[in-house]
């Protein structure tokens, strides 16, 4: 697919930054959104406010029921030049699907509303592209933003640890840009499901044998859920639907198997009392491990931050369980099978 002013090098309109000899390419900010009306203002601001602006910031609502839509046509006069695409409900593998259909520019950065970017997170993120060895797709890196306590705790408790060779989190949409060929190549997003749809693109990335280069330094904060109710809500959605995705063998199937082994040491307990410390014993190793991987040794000695950590596992587990339980009855037990990892080639509507 070629946008309609960009011709097929990629390149519109070249320009070059005061101060260097480099041309930049012009490239289109893609962000899907629904009911993000107490957020949207602060992330366009975040947006505006980058050493390297979007040439098109294209906001594509899945059929929000606020303010967000309002909030956003109230920007289009601050210096940012947004592009909204509506549509109807929308989960979020169609919002980008949509957006990025309507994006002028060959170069897409992708994140979502729920993200504050670093100032420098777009100026960072698509430096590799003008290079000589121009990659396919370049990822950024992720980190928890933690402003309170079960904030604190939640991230800990759910955010995987740095690479060493790369110090990336894993890699993820919230911090991502990728030529439009990509996408195209791929067949989008998967437009049915709440979520799973971007590790199932990032597969694909993987299995294709793209070119893909590390930006460490092109830096996005995002927030995990205010308190532990929300976080039950958010990862029981987010488990039901990576079952539908057919990603359980990565993240249920390894869980499930610790609550078994769990479940047989506790039996031990009618024969001897240590059978009944193996939860909290491996609930409070779960917790310490994570604690010292993040904090290092010392953190150990804060005991309320090992209780809470320990806690938010406790309620990350039981969301996963209950997303489990949601697809045992809502899908298998009426014949409706996982989906098998398609990583090529999937509709997204085209």
């Amino acid at each position: 697919m070629t946008p309609p002013d960009a011709g097929n090098t990629g390149l519109t309109s070249p320009r070059r930054p005061r101060g260097s000899g480099q041309t930049q390419r012009r490239f289109s900010a893609v962000v899907p959104v629904r009911n993000e009306e107490r957020s949207i203002g602060d992330r366009l601001d975040s947006l505006r406010s980058q050493t390297r602006r979007p040439d098109e910031v294209v906001i594509c609502d899945g059929g929000s029921t606020d303010g967000t839509v309002r909030c956003i046509e109230g920007y289009a006069n601050r210096g940012l030049p947004i592009r909204l695409v509506k549509t109807g409900p929308a989960l979020p593998g169609r919002a980008r699907n949509l957006a990025i259909r309507a994006a002028r520019f060959e170069l897409i950065a992708l994140t979502d509303a729920g993200i504050r970017p670093d100032p420098r997170w777009l100026e960072r993120l698509l430096a590799p592209f003008e290079t000589p060895a121009c990659p396919d797709i370049v990822y950024g890196r992720y980190e928890p933003r933690n402003e309170s306590f079960r904030q604190r705790c939640i991230g800990l408790a759910f955010v995987p640890p740095r690479d060493p060779r790369c110090q990336l989190r894993g890699p993820s949409v919230a911090s991502m840009a990728m030529q439009r060929k990509v996408w195209e190549r791929l067949g989008g997003f998967r437009e049915d499901l709440r979520s799973g749809e971007d590790v199932l693109f990032i597969k694909a990335v993987s299995d294709d044998r793209l070119s893909v280069q590390p930006a460490a330094d092109a830096v996005v904060f995002w927030s995990p859920p205010e308190d532990f109710t929300g976080a039950f809500r958010r990862f029981s959605a987010y488990s039901y639907s990576n079952i539908r995705a057919g990603l359980a063998r990565e993240w249920q199937y390894p869980l499930l198997r610790v609550y078994f082994l769990l479940a047989m040491l506790t039996l031990t307990g009618w024969w001897s009392p240590l059978g009944f410390l193996a939860p909290p014993g491996i609930m409070a190793a779960r917790a310490m491990k994570r604690i010292s991987r993040e904090l290092g040794l010392l953190s150990l000695f804060n005991i309320p931050l090992v209780m809470g950590v320990m806690v938010a596992l406790a309620t990350i587990d039981a969301a996963t369980l209950m997303g489990c339980w949601r697809w045992f009855i809502s899908d298998w037990a009426t014949g409706v099978r996982q989906t098998r990892v398609v990583t090529r080639r999937h509709t997204n509507g085209a």
